[in-house]
């Protein structure tokens, strides 16, 4: 793969010392919002819109986003932008939402004087908010219509927040969908190439850029990362810093991002936990031993809950369907272990997942469905991990467990599975991911005894 380099421990020194040097600028995304640790706060807030304006999306599956929300009722001819930024506005203002770990963590990090969010919760100010209580932190909107520039001296005047698509509160001139996103962005462009913006423009020129779970897409993201650095893309120079996940998975982006002469470090992985792992280094740098150890130990706790958890092995064409049989499992009382959610940035990878296959977790899912059939991928040789441990449990099965979530497959469509032949007969179906009552109970019952058994020894 173009551009694929080896994130380590020089990479995470050289992070630290620009961090230190007040060189990065984190732009914060979507990716990195949640209304608890299960769910994003996008998915939240397009169920609560969905409901408030009668838009049907049962055909989308249970987990929609707020765009999706937003085409269905534009569909609508007498649909109203003003009533949706509305109706987004009332619900937020509604709630009150706790930080998610990894906005606290970054929030936490003192050389970061300037953060930039591509959201308009207000999430990531709570978060500013109550981890420094004893700073002045400043919220700058850059919602159309207003022409609030970076003061000259925000160094010095404590922590400084810009929301570059607007905040809800400016309701109707955020943006909230995609179709929102380009206006925001081209009149952004505007103001950020005349007097309107300029100390903004010129930061974003001189600084490294830090982007955290951006989740726009491959095209929109390549147009913002270009918005933002301003010069002719070849002649950028400054690094870039991306931790987004499955990032290697987007070869025309990785592509077009290498056009520039700057250097780009791509962070694969999940961004909430490459958040997490960048403060506890950088508190170790800074000697915050107490804060690292409250940290540490609740990481320790979190890893020990993982023992004995069920492995999701999915493609990433199944994602969705991984998704939903997740959040059904976690909802029934199950403890599951998903690399989206569970692998730390930086981790080894392949190591990390051939050791929770062959001793931690208690039992072994693998979703199956017309693209695990058909396509080549990593998910394969996690399979060939599971087989080997597989026949140590006899005739009986309990610990490979294949789950067909493809509606229009069956168990004799199964030729690439390399599950041992007396597991066969167990194959459960589970359309799109949806898990049922029998089946979670039965996992649970997995695990218990996964655990008692670990228990004695």
């Amino acid at each position: 793969m173009p551009g694929k380099e080896c994130w380590n421990n020089d990479s995470w020194d050289e992070l630290i010392d620009d961090i230190e040097a007040g060189v990065v600028i984190p732009i914060v995304g979507g990716g990195l919002v949640t209304v608890d640790e299960n769910e994003r706060f996008d998915t939240w807030l397009a169920t609560k819109l969905a409901e408030k304006l009668g838009v049907n999306l049962s055909s989308s599956g249970p987990r929609y986003n707020v765009n999706q929300v937003a085409q269905a009722y534009f569909t609508n001819s007498k649909a109203d932008p003003d009533t949706l930024h509305a109706r987004i506005k009332s619900t937020i203002t509604g709630n009150t939402f706790k930080p998610s770990q990894s906005l606290l963590d970054l929030a936490r990090i003192k050389p970061f004087k300037l953060f930039l969010t591509t959201t308009y919760d207000g999430i990531l100010e709570a978060a500013l908010n109550e981890v420094r209580s004893n700073e002045n932190v400043t919220s700058i909107s850059l919602a159309k219509g207003k022409r609030q520039d970076l003061p000259e001296n925000w160094q010095i005047v404590g922590a400084t927040l810009v929301y570059l698509l607007g905040s809800y509160l400016d309701s109707p001139n955020f943006a909230a969908w995609d179709a929102d996103i380009i206006d925001h962005v081209l009149d952004l462009h505007v103001r950020l190439g005349n007097e309107d913006l300029k100390n903004l423009a010129r930061v974003l020129q001189e600084k490294k850029l830090l982007l955290l779970g951006m989740r726009f897409g491959d095209w929109l993201t390549r147009f913002f990362i270009h918005l933002v650095r301003r010069p002719p893309w070849h002649l950028d120079t400054k690094p870039t810093y991306i931790a987004e996940p499955d990032v290697f998975a987007m070869e025309t982006f990785v592509l077009f991002v290498q056009g520039r002469r700057g250097e780009t470090r791509f962070i694969p992985g999940d961004p909430e936990a490459f958040a997490g792992e960048l403060y506890l280094r950088w508190a170790d740098r800074a000697r915050l031993t107490k804060k690292i150890e409250d940290r540490k130990s609740a990481q320790s706790q979190m890893d020990k809950a993982l023992e004995g958890a069920v492995f999701l092995s999915y493609s990433r064409k199944d994602k969705e369907a991984a998704k939903t049989l997740y959040e059904g499992l976690k909802k029934a009382g199950c403890d599951v272990w998903f690399d989206e959610f569970e692998l730390n940035p930086g981790e080894a990878y392949t190591d990390t997942m051939e050791r929770r296959i062959r001793r931690d977790c208690g039992a072994f899912i693998s979703i199956i469905s017309k693209n695990t059939e058909n396509d080549e991928g990593f998910f394969h040789m996690e399979r060939d991990w599971a087989k080997t441990r597989a026949i140590y449990y006899g005739a009986t099965g309990g610990f490979y467990i294949p789950v067909i979530v493809d509606p229009q497959m069956s168990a004799q469509d199964l030729r690439k599975e390399p599950l041992p032949r007396h597991v066969r007969v167990n194959v459960v179906t589970l359309p799109n991911g949806e898990p049922n009552s029998d089946f979670c109970k039965y996992l649970i019952g997995l695990q218990t005894q996964f655990r008692n058994k670990r228990a004695k020894n």
